[in-house]
């Protein structure tokens, strides 16, 4: 939680000042995280005009070439994401595990593409034989990823600009305007949203609707909360074709958005013939969770 001090020391450290004043404090106290309050002192005025060179980039598109054999569209306002991505420095384990069980013509599920960096690494290791369906609702970051996909001339790489859900329909997508995290976007299925935070109305639709003709052979997810939403409305398609799963666990996100905790996500998957590792940081196949750990945040490998 923010703390007053939490406040004045970021006027210390970035404002180099005193705050002006109890009420400026209090306000800013009450910020969602330690983290958006860091945001919202990087992104004033007054600290772009004392530290120029230290100010958080502007909104620009850029492409980039990637280490990993591909070119991707980033944004210089997206620190998070796409600074990470230049850096060569994205999702490590997620990243090494992809590319040590992934294989050419393999089938494969991108559930929460962004701006399309795992839709196009996977592009890469299946090949032209394989195929890719990846699935973004909100409309930049979708519009961002198909420049990219188009840029490689990935043709076997569909994206849907779409939300996957348990029904058709639409909700809303909850996402933070002028955040530098652009992978922070949830889905709200009764229109609650958070302070500071904006809403847009998505389309949601079942993922068998996308697959009937696709056998998966692996699916990474990351939804934001709304992973069990997604996978139990795709129980039977999981049963059929056994599909390698890895997901991230975001335990607040997960009540949040699907209503359940952990352990019953690894539940429902358990009753599928899943069984569910942590993802170690090398990319390696950890210890087996049950969901009773305390997670907090995770990303995991389902394998049945």
């Amino acid at each position: 939680m923010v703390s007053k001090e939490h406040v004045v020391w970021g006027y210390r450290l970035l404002l180099e000042r005193e705050p002006e004043s109890e009420a400026v404090v209090a306000a800013k106290a009450q910020c969602s995280s330690v983290s958006a309050l860091v945001e919202e002192f990087l992104r004033s005025s007054e600290f772009r005009n004392k530290h120029p060179n230290l100010a958080v980039p502007e909104n620009r598109w850029v492409m980039v070439e990637h280490p990993l054999g591909f070119r991707i569209w980033v944004n210089l306002a997206d620190l998070a994401v796409s600074w990470a991505i230049m850096q060569g420095q994205y999702e490590p384990a997620e990243v090494a595990f992809v590319r040590q069980h992934v294989r050419d013509g393999d089938s494969v599920l991108d559930i929460g593409t962004n701006i399309g960096f795992f839709s196009l690494l996977l592009s890469k290791l299946t090949g032209p034989t394989g195929r890719v369906i990846g699935f973004e609702p909100l409309s930049f970051l979708y519009e961002a990823a198909i420049k990219s996909v188009e840029e490689n001339q990935f043709v076997q790489c569909s994206i849907h600009n779409v939300a996957l859900a348990s029904q058709h329909g639409s909700a809303q997508l909850i996402y933070a305007p002028g955040s530098t995290n652009w992978g922070g976007a949830f889905l709200s299925f009764d229109g609650v949203g958070l302070p500071k935070h904006a809403s847009v109305s998505v389309p949601v639709a079942p993922l068998t609707d996308f697959v009937s003709d696709l056998a998966a052979r692996f699916v990474k997810i990351d939804v934001e909360g709304a992973e069990h939403v997604v996978l139990s409305a795709a129980q039977d398609y999981l049963h059929q074709h056994r599909p390698v799963v890895m997901s991230e666990i975001h335990e607040v996100q997960l009540k949040r958005v699907s209503g359940v905790t952990a352990f019953e996500y690894i539940g429902m998957m358990r009753r599928l013939g899943y069984r569910c590792f942590q993802l170690g940081t090398q990319g390696e196949i950890g210890r087996e969770l049950t969901g009773q750990e305390g997670i907090g945040l995770a990303s995991v490998i389902f394998i049945p």
